[in-house]
């Protein structure tokens, strides 16, 4: 993600936090990226619910422009406050060519972004993934997406993963694409399952150095209806399970009925799953799962259980290493809690929270993507309670030591709860 603008603002906040050896400071140094208030490239942008991708020093994000009947969109990097234009969508008119006409669903490797666009050009438009890095596009995928609904798209070492599903078995599948001439098929309908179906519809994927994680629906060999669902990854060819409909959730009498979208780094696998109402937020890494947080789990600081688990309609998590980014909420008697958080299933730390404010502004809620975390660093978009927007990147001046929910659980028992008192971060310009 590259963007160059802003005088960014800088914070850096220090969070007292326990762990069963000792007490540990993690301090957190937030920098705005780019916010609604402020025009880029001579546009006002607005972000949605579009969550924002970190690699390295580069943060990459999706902005919304144009006017309710004419939407429009465009795709950015900043690099260390440094904005490059990657791509951004024109109105459609008559005898328009070699334009995008629509732009989304980015993702990001290093300074390139791989994103879906309808291109019009020659008479004709192509709904298929590109990549650019601020100069030409170019077509990366051997598709056309017009007829298909695009789950989701992940891009590592110039190679793209893409899933995508339609009504029909056709062109249905989790692939894999290094240019526009070709596709490795990970896993499609006639592909077996590990639990001796078939594979139905495919939604999230998520590619680290050529291995795959997947959410997808299962069905019997003569069926089309799906009858089950979960987690998998193909590594070195192999399909595996990492969580079904037929897997216990850890600590439950209950099986898994329902799954948010994956996120992959090395052999771990992230994800938000469990029953409605009931989400948890799980890491396998190398065979089991490990809970990170549930809604037994109480939001540190409070005496108050988590409620809702994942980032947007997908309950999107990121995973680097072992550790994963989450957003977590619950309601405690002065109003909700929680805020976003780094665990490991021994801890959690808190990054920041939604009782905070952030350059004098109160949060109303916090949003990431799979690709919001990378080593020490997360990105993630910010909601204000004033109704405006802005996108953030936090760096973890030395590696997060979550607190033990075990430990803050009794000191909430004895009364040594917090409050939900708003707390105030400055910038320092």
């Amino acid at each position: 993600m590259r963007y160059s603008l802003l005088s960014a603002g800088a914070v850096a906040i220090a969070t007292s936090v326990l762990s069963t050896a000792a007490a540990h400071a993690a301090s957190f140094t937030f920098t705005k990226v780019v916010d609604s208030d402020t025009s880029v490239f001579g546009k006002t942008l607005t972000f949605g619910s579009l969550a924002p991708s970190l690699d390295g020093d580069t943060v990459a994000f999706t902005g919304n422009f144009g006017t309710p009947s004419t939407p429009l969109q465009g795709i950015y990097t900043s690099t260390n406050g440094s904005l490059t234009r990657i791509v951004e969508s024109v109105p459609f008119v008559s005898g328009l060519t070699d334009q995008f006409i629509r732009v989304s669903n980015a993702s990001l490797d290093g300074n390139t972004v791989a994103f879906r666009g309808t291109f019009f050009g020659g008479g004709n438009d192509e709904d298929s993934i590109y990549a650019g890095s601020g100069g030409a596009t170019s077509r990366v995928a051997p598709i056309d997406l017009e007829i298909t609904s695009l789950g989701s798209l992940s891009i590592d070492n110039s190679i793209v993963a893409y899933a995508t599903s339609t009504p029909q078995l056709l062109r249905t599948g989790v692939f894999l694409a290094k240019d526009a001439t070709s596709a490795e098929v990970v896993a499609d309908p006639g592909t077996p399952s590990p639990d001796g179906n078939f594979f139905r519809n495919f939604f999230g994927v998520t590619l680290d150095n050529g291995n795959v994680a997947f959410s997808a629906d299962t069905r019997s060999e003569f069926q089309i209806d799906p009858i089950g669902s979960g987690i998998y990854t193909n590594v070195s060819g192999a399909i595996a399970t990492v969580a079904d409909t037929s897997t216990l959730i850890p600590g439950s009498s209950s099986l898994f009925t329902l799954f948010g979208l994956p996120d992959l780094s090395g052999s771990a696998v992230a994800f938000t799953g469990g029953t409605p109402g009931s989400l948890g937020v799980y890491l396998s890494q190398g065979g089991g799962l490990t809970t990170i947080a549930d809604t037994t789990t109480l939001i540190p600081g409070t005496n108050v259980p988590f409620a809702q688990l994942g980032s947007g309609i997908t309950s999107q998590v990121s995973v680097s290493g072992n550790q994963v980014a989450f957003v977590g909420t619950g309601l405690g008697t002065a109003g909700p809690v929680g805020g976003l958080f780094l665990g490991t299933g021994s801890a959690l730390t808190k990054v920041i929270g939604i009782d905070e404010q952030l350059d004098g502004k109160d949060i109303n809620s916090l949003t990431i993507g799979s690709e919001a975390l990378d080593t020490n660093a997360l990105a993630f978009l910010v909601g204000f309670t004033d109704g405006s927007q802005a996108i953030y990147r936090a760096d973890i001046a030395e590696e997060a030591i979550p607190e033990p929910a075990s430990i803050l659980g009794a000191l909430s028992a004895i009364g040594l709860g917090f409050g939900c008192r708003k707390k105030y971060r400055q910038s320092a310009n």
